[in-house]
């Protein structure tokens, strides 16, 4: 078996990283659409960290294990915080072309 065959410390790692987001499970519940959609700030933030992880350990993963991920209390919080904020943005350009139309 080559190295190139089978990486142990990335699926070391990978394991890691799952089982320390399982732990922080325990300490924080995830939030709903609503939650982020009344906390604006809190949602950029919390999207701000997703991308961050996005890009980072999460990009390294396999298909099963970014389902996995998107099923933890982070993933979760993440795609609520994403949707919150598209929604927030939508209803924002909503008002504005009301308030247009209401010129005329």
């Amino acid at each position: 078996m080559t190295i190139k065959q089978y990486r142990p410390w990335s699926v070391f790692s990978t394991l890691l990283f799952l089982s320390l987001i399982a732990c922080g499970e325990k300490t924080e519940s995830a939030k709903s659409v609503d939650y982020y959609k009344g906390n604006l700030e809190e949602a950029k933030t919390t999207l701000q960290k997703c991308t961050a992880l996005k890009s980072g350990e999460v990009s390294t993963m396999s298909p099963s294990q970014r389902a996995a991920w998107s099923e933890t209390t982070v993933g979760i919080n993440c795609e609520n915080a994403r949707v919150a904020s598209v929604d927030s943005a939508y209803d924002t350009h909503q008002k504005s072309m009301r308030e247009a139309a209401a010129k005329y």
